[in-house]
Parts: structure tokens; C-alpha cells; sequence
């Protein structure tokens, strides 16, 4: 090969590499667009570029607290891209059909596809993306990470795109009024980081819209307030309809939470591998590490499930450094992280020489607050003062200061208390003077503290399919004194969807049998009659049918409830337990098969044996491969 012929093909290589490379990554386009091709329209950011940028990492390092997360153990999540509609699912669950699912698959090109790289994949999608996950398996975090990474590199740029962190779960104006969502980024500018900067922020967005250069992180998507829950999805999704062609959207919801309406690429975050829950606990420099992972990963000890979870492992690799062994459930585990956090700033306080205070007391004022954010607020956050009120009403003024007289509660010990809270970084006070725990499981947890110590009246039945209660109910067996009242009330309300079926497939017997000797018998008239009945009966199944499909989730609710109860339960409420979900695996579609499965994962002490083999021989490959999954978690 001669000398030209190289430097010809030396050329080629460095014209075609850069095209080929744009255009397997189409966000290059806009970069070159917004670096060499501005238009008229596009914003000088260049004024308020570095001290947005810098604010901006600051913010999102704070919101790190309490657990203080740092950049080590911020180790990267992948998930799963999904098709955009949940119906494709219900396709799976009901029909054989899989050569339409096949077809689906190959249209969208993107079932199940695995993406490492989840910053990446939302400056490459031409739609809104959506993190989805269990509570605690790391979206808020993955968004912070995907803030912050925008942030370095951006910061630096020339073009910059500007990353906006907006928390829905302070996302409470009226909706009655104009532009509700314009209205909630420009507040929230102006909380983050001042009248000054947040305020050129916003002056400048409609024109930072049209040029492309802004990215959304919606986080808590799952934490609006519940009252107009639905209305709120529609808002946003008019809103990132309208600026979604040029601009990037991405939210972070909990899965339950998700209205598939709001359609949307979505990503399902991966829980951590071994290898991930490894690296982490050495990132956090643990000197006993490798002790805490070889008992984390035993599947005897029953901790793995919890560790794969992020948000679990931080809080659990707390508990190991500070107690040197493992928490027994769940709510001991918030017990003693709220404990550490308020022993650190009593600690601080002394060093200090301020005045300290007293535990017992700084907890009766937690419980309060979590029941009355999630019983009297409906909301993870609370005005200030609205919240002194209710407090001094319950504990100054009610009958219920019986329980409390001896804490010798005022007002001004009340609020020395909230102060406390503040400072142990429990309870978050923003500059709208607003308030909110620092993480929504706290407020779960202090919220299944006061049920306990003080026995409200609450008519449960009405309270299982509420995802805002189910972890209260889930924490609160983690401590209940007599849990199989609690089980007896769960098993009790499925039971009567079991019997209504069993009822409804009964009577459709009887009128088949009817139908053949009138049949036989020639008597068409009454024959007639008697399909009419068996139509209504068949309408009334398919009712039953979604009652049995909602119920399941209740199912999954009630074993993780049996999970993390301390006191072992009645054998006769375990058996009952286990037959309702063998009855669900042999009358639910493929998608409530599923949901058994995972149930069966939830469950404590408990033999999967006689269920395996049923589900690997005579079920689809997908129950196939839950299945398989759930033997490698036991």
C-alpha cells in the first residue's frame, strides 16, 4: 500500500468516523446546533452560567442529606427500557397470541432492553423518559446522579443545556389557577437559589425552551398530593407535550404510582447485583466490609432483598458501623438510624455547650408529625405554622394529652423540639418555611410509631389498596405487640374476593347444567332465560376477574406484612396465607401469576417447593423465568 493510498484512507477515516458518530447519536446534532449555529432566538447564558452551575451542584449534594451519600458510593444503576404502553403487558398476561407480541417487540425496539447508561439514553430520546421503581431502589438518587454529571459537564460549555431539578412532592398549587406548572418551576427557582439568580433563571426559560437547551428532572413524581393526584399527571403531561420536541423531560415516580396515560419512555431501575452491593460497601469504607457483604448475600440470614435495595443497603451499612450487627426487620432498622441521627446532633449540641434535649420526648413529637402527614395532611409536606397548630392541639389541648402529660409539653417546648428534628437532619425545613421528612420512609415509619403508642381509630378496610398506607401497615407489623389481629384483617378481605368468585363460578355451573337438561328437554323458552342468566353471570366474571387482579396486590402486601412481622404468626393465618395464593396462581391470568410469584418471594419461613415445579412445567416461559428467578433469591 503506497503513501497516497494511506493518507487517502487516513482522510476517509476522519471525515466519515464523525458523521457515522453524529448520527448513531443524534444529541450530537443539537450540541453543534447550539454550539456553531445559534439562533436569534437563543439566550446568552453566559452571565449567569457559572454561578447557576455551581449553585446547582450544591443543591443537589445537600439533597443527599440525610444519608450523605458521596461521590464514591454513587455507583451508576441500569435498568430496562420498556414499551410505552402497559396494555402490552396485559397482552402477555391474557392472550397466547406471541407472534403479535413478537411483532410489538421488533416495532418498538425497545422491550426489555437493557440501558447502562440512563444519562445517555435521555439525551438520545425524542420523548420523556420516566424512572420507575420500589421505594428506596434508588430513582431519586439515579436523578441527583444524572443532575450533577449534566452539571460537571455542562458547566464548562460553551452551548450548555441547563439541567432544572423540580421535586413534585412541593408541586401543591392550585390547578385552578394559570399555568400551574409555569408557575410551580418559577417558585421552586426562587427557593433553590434565590431572588437573584433564580429569577434570571426563569426570565430567561421560555427562551432557553426554544432553543433546546433545558433538561427537566422531575423527581417524586409518586409524592404530589393525593387529592388531585390524577389532575396532576395531566398538567405535567400537556406541559412536556408542549416542549418535549426540543428539550429533555425525565421524572422519577414510584411503580404503583404510575398512570400509564401519561405515556412515555420508561426506564425500570435494576436493583443492585452482588457485585454492585460489593463495590458500594467498600466505597463507603467500611473496614469490616467484607464481613457485613458475606452476611448481606447469604440467603439464610434473609437480608439479600433488602441490600439490593440502595436505599436499604446505605441505611443498613449504617446500622452494621454503628451497632456491629443487623437490624431485625425493616422498622428496626429506621429505629436505630433515626436514633444514630439524633445521638450525632445531641453530640454536636454538647461539644457546642448548648442545651440538649430529651429523646423520649423528640420522638412523641416525630410520631405526631408522621400521622398527621399522612392521616390529617394527606401531604409529605406541611406549612410551619399549620403544623405547630395541629401539634399543640393533640399535644396541649386534646384529650389526648393524657398520654403525654408527663412530657410537660408548651408551645415553645414543642417548636424547641421541631427545631431538634431540623438540625438531626430528620426533618427538612426549606426557605418557604415548609417542612418535610428528609426521606418519606421516615415519615411512614414514625407514622406506624404512633399508631402504636397511641391506638388510633382507623377503619383499615378502607386503607389496604392506599399506596400511602401500605408502608405504615407494613412497618407498623415490624412492632405491633399482637400482629395476627392485623393479618386476620388483611387475610380476611381477600377472602371475601375469593368467596365472591367461588360464588359467581358456582352459579355458572348451575346454569350450564340447567341449560343442557332444558336443552334436552326441548323447552327453548325457558332455555332461552337460562342463557340470558349465564351471560349476566359471565359480565359479572369478568368484574370479579379485575376485583381479582387489584387483590392481588393486597396479596403481595399481606406477605411482605408476614415478612416483617418480629412475633411469629398463628400457623392457621400462614396457612391461609399460602392457600390464597395458590388459589390466585391457579385462577389468575399470567400478569397475577406474576404478582403470586413475587408474593412468594415476600414471604418469611416458608417452603416454595410444592409451587416451583407446578409453575416451571406447565406455565409460559415468562412465569418460567420469575419462576427461576425466584429460586435464586431463596
Amino acid at each position: 500500500m503506497n503513501t497516497l493510498t494511506i493518507i487517502t484512507l487516513i482522510l476517509t477515516l476522519a471525515i466519515t468516523a464523525p458523521v457515522i458518530f453524529i448520527i448513531a447519536n443524534p444529541h450530537w446534532l443539537s450540541y453543534l446546533r447550539r454550539r456553531w449555529v445559534r439562533l436569534g432566538s437563543e439566550p446568552d447564558v453566559a452571565n449567569l452560567q457559572q454561578s447557576y452551575f455551581t449553585d446547582f451542584i450544591e443543591l443537589l449534594t445537600r439533597l443527599n442529606l440525610p444519608l450523605g451519600y458521596t461521590d464514591k458510593e454513587n455507583i451508576p444503576q441500569s435498568g430496562k427500557l420498556v414499551a410505552p404502553l402497559y396494555w402490552v403487558l396485559k397482552e402477555m398476561a391474557r392472550g397466547e397470541n406471541l407472534n403479535f407480541l413478537t411483532a410489538h417487540a421488533a416495532l418498538s425496539r425497545q422491550d426489555n432492553k437493557l440501558t447502562r447508561n440512563i444519562v445517555s439514553t435521555l439525551l438520545k430520546s425524542q420523548e420523556p423518559l420516566v424512572l420507575l421503581g420500589d421505594p428506596g431502589s434508588g430513582k431519586s438518587v439515579t436523578l441527583r446522579q444524572i443532575g450533577l454529571k449534566l452539571a460537571d459537564w455542562m458547566q464548562r460549555s460553551r452551548a450548555p443545556l441547563i439541567p432544572i431539578y423540580l421535586p413534585l412532592n412541593t408541586f401543591s398549587l392550585s390547578l385552578d389557577k394559570p399555568d400551574p406548572v409555569w408557575r410551580f418551576i418559577g417558585e421552586t427557582l426562587h427557593e433553590q437559589f434565590g431572588e437573584t439568580l433564580g429569577s434570571q433563571v426563569f426570565a430567561q426559560l421560555e427562551q432557553l425552551l426554544a432553543a433546546g437547551q433545558v433538561v427537566f428532572l422531575f423527581d417524586s413524581m409518586d409524592e404530589m398530593p393525593r387529592a388531585d393526584y390524577g389532575a396532576r399527571f395531566e398538567v405535567l403531561k400537556r406541559f412536556a407535550d408542549t416542549y418535549s420536541t426540543n428539550n429533555k423531560f425525565i421524572f422519577a415516580c414510584r411503580k404503583l404510582d404510575y398512570r400509564e396515560r401519561f405515556e412515555s419512555r420508561k426506564v425500570i431501575i435494576d436493583l443492585f447485583s452482588r457485585g454492585q452491593i460489593k463495590q458500594f460497601l467498600k466505597n463507603m469504607g467500611l473496614p469490616d466490609w467484607k464481613v457485613l457483604y458475606k452476611k448481606l448475600i447469604d440467603r439464610k440470614l434473609g437480608y439479600r432483598e433488602l441490600s439490593e435495595n440502595p436505599f436499604f443497603l446505605k441505611l443498613i451499612a449504617i446500622y452494621w458501623e454503628e451497632n456491629q450487627k443487623l437490624p431485625k426487620n425493616q422498622t428496626v432498622l429506621f429505629r436505630g438510624f433515626s436514633g444514630l441521627l439524633l445521638k450525632k446532633y445531641r453530640t454536636q449540641l454538647i461539644k457546642q455547650k448548648l442545651p440538649t434535649f430529651d429523646n423520649q420526648s423528640v420522638r412523641v413529637v416525630l410520631t405526631h408529625i408522621g400521622f398527621a402527614m399522612v392521616a390529617f395532611f394527606k401531604s409529605i409536606i406541611v406549612n410551619y405554622d399549620d403544623l405547630i397548630q395541629w401539634l399543640k392541639g393533640m399535644l396541649i389541648d386534646s384529650a389526648t394529652k393524657q398520654k403525654v402529660r408527663k412530657y410537660g409539653f408548651t408551645e415553645q417546648k414543642i417548636k424547641n423540639l421541631l427545631n431538634v428534628a431540623i438540625g438531626s437532619r430528620l426533618i427538612y425545613q426549606d426557605k418557604q418555611n415548609r417542612l418535610r421528612f428528609q426521606h418519606h420512609r421516615f415519615q411512614e415509619y414514625f407514622a406506624a410509631l404512633y399508631i402504636k403508642a397511641f391506638k388510633p381509630a382507623l377503619n383499615w378496610e378502607q386503607l389496604y389498596d392506599n399506596i400511602w398506607w401500605q408502608e405504615v401497615l407494613v412497618l407498623l407489623f415490624g412492632i405491633s405487640d399482637d400482629p395476627n389481629e392485623l393479618m386476620r384483617g388483611l387475610l380476611d378481605s381477600i377472602e371475601n374476593e375469593i368467596k365472591n368468585h367461588k360464588k359467581l363460578e358456582n352459579q355458572k355451573h348451575e346454569i350450564d347444567t340447567a341449560i343442557n337438561l332444558l336443552q334436552k328437554k326441548g323447552d327453548y323458552s325457558s332455555w332461552n332465560l337460562a342463557r340470558e342468566r349465564e351471560k349476566e353471570i359471565e359480565q359479572l366474571k369478568d368484574i370479579q376477574t379485575k376485583f381479582l387482579e387489584d387483590s392481588a396486590e393486597r396479596l403481595i402486601l399481606t406477605a411482605r406484612c408476614q415478612g416483617n412481622s418480629l412475633i411469629p404468626l398463628d400457623e392457621i393465618l400462614v396457612e391461609l396465607l399460602m392457600n390464597q395464593i395458590t388459589f390466585y396462581i391457579k385462577k389468575g391470568n399470567r400478569l397475577v401469576v406474576i404478582r403470586m410469584i413475587e408474593a412468594l418471594g415476600q414471604t418469611k419461613n416458608q417452603s416454595i417447593l410444592s409451587f416451583v415445579e407446578d409453575l416451571i412445567m406447565h406455565e409460559s416461559p415468562w412465569v418460567q423465568t420469575e419462576t427461576m428467578e425466584l429460586i435464586a433469591r431463596y
